[in-house]
């Protein structure tokens, strides 16, 4: 067992505690190497910040070039044409750039430290568009994440509490998605929201304090879920989302630990009947669901299940016809949000979007009508302004993360 002998709890995450590492396969070696998307679909990149970047294929030649900064990369007939000082072209892919020097990356105005990697989908011979992976150390990738998470001027300790989930989420993402697809994470709320190099001192300090500490059932890396603001309740990922538990989630009565949010009680919400059902259509489409993609016009929507703290974790969808589906709570929230152009439906601006599950709704007329709602995002795991809450009492990251994740340990990745 290793022995971290942390500091004040005024300045760190607990007084003085053991943090056993993670044991066998399951732990980290060294430090990894988190693969970032930040682009999807990209039909031109342009690359600033280093006088020099190192560009190579890593198939068939993999002969490493130095390319002048600044740069614009395209792709068409299968090859990757680079406009520098000097125009060049690579065959093949997925294409690596990597900074000569210290200076970082600079895309979309955004600084980003690591390495890029520029890959395509489907067949390489045909692709013209890419994604834009950022390639980064994952303790130099959780500032920036942390950043974007939380509020400036929010407890270290909260900080902390974030840096541990969020570090937990990526590593357990990289591991399950090492062999399966080319990115672990996205750099949006579709995953954890992040913004390349991080400037608030807050936020780099809390990656430092707590570098290495990770969050675990069974001596498993368990992926940290969290959102803003969960209403009071949280739900199981079960709940929330169908498929199978995530170890450490469970839900649970939090009381008013984020009634300092904006959006602790909203509503109610008025939506159009008939666009309605479109919407969830058009999402059931999207989705690849024939159930709701066949949805009429809505007749009925009810809440099917709550949880023991009686937060909604089924609802059900029935249209005229009497054909009836149904959503765990946050895919419900999704579908009435989606926002598609096959939906035939205006996008949704501000407080016209269904924050949260935790709501009621009743159909009434030519409307559907959702009140009573409490909190924002998906519910599951830590609640990002419950956190502050405990932070701002001067409880520790410790406490914060027993009170969410109450089965899950801290322990040491590497």
């Amino acid at each position: 067992m290793i022995r971290c002998a942390l500091l004040f709890i005024a300045l760190t995450i607990v007084g003085c505690a053991d943090a056993a590492p993670v044991s066998g396969s399951k732990a980290a070696a060294n430090e990894p190497i988190v693969r970032v998307r930040i682009g999807r679909s990209v039909a031109e990149l342009d690359i600033r910040g280093p006088r020099e970047v190192k560009l190579w294929t890593g198939e068939g030649d993999s002969t490493t070039i130095r390319v002048a900064a600044p740069l614009t990369i395209r792709r068409s007939d299968g090859q990757w044409s680079i406009n520098s000082r000097a125009a060049t072209s690579f065959a093949g892919g997925p294409l690596h750039i990597d900074p000569v020097g210290d200076a970082l990356i600079v895309v979309n105005d955004r600084p980003y430290p690591g390495a890029m990697r520029l890959v395509v989908e489907g067949n390489a011979a045909l692709a013209d568009q890419f994604h834009v992976i950022n390639a980064v150390p994952i303790e130099a990738y959780l500032p920036g994440v942390l950043e974007r998470e939380l509020k400036a001027g929010w407890s270290l300790a909260a900080y902390h509490a974030q840096a541990i989930a969020a570090r937990s989420y990526a590593i357990a993402h990289h591991t399950q998605h090492a062999s399966m697809r080319e990115w672990d994470v996205e750099a949006t709320q579709r995953s954890q929201a992040y913004r390349g190099q991080a400037t608030r001192r807050v936020a780099i300090q809390a990656a430092q304090d707590t570098a290495g500490l990770v969050l675990t059932v069974h001596d498993r890396i368990i992926p940290a879920m969290y959102s803003s603001s969960c209403g009071g309740v949280s739900l199981t990922a079960s709940d929330a989302f169908g498929g199978p538990d995530v170890p450490g989630h469970l839900g649970l009565h939090h009381g008013d630990c984020c009634a300092a949010s904006s959006d602790w009680r909203w509503g109610p919400i008025r939506r159009d009947r008939a666009t309605l059902s479109k919407r969830i259509a058009a999402w059931g489409n999207y989705q690849g669901s024939q159930a709701a993609a066949k949805l009429g016009p809505i007749n009925a929507i009810t809440i099917v299940d709550r949880n023991a703290h009686k937060r909604p974790t089924r609802f059900g969808v029935a249209d005229r016809s009497g054909h009836e589906i149904f959503f765990p709570a946050d895919q419900f929230r999704i579908a009435c949000n989606f926002r598609g152009s096959r939906s035939g439906a205006p996008a949704l601006a501000g407080r016209n979007r269904l924050l949260s599950s935790y709501v009621d709704v009743a159909v009434s007329n030519d409307q559907v009508i959702f009140s009573d709602g409490r909190g924002r995002g998906h519910g599951v795991g830590m609640c990002q302004y419950g956190a502050q809450h405990m932070g701002r009492a001067g409880q520790h990251a410790i406490a914060i993360l027993n009170e969410y994740y109450p089965t899950a340990r801290v322990q040491r990745a590497y």
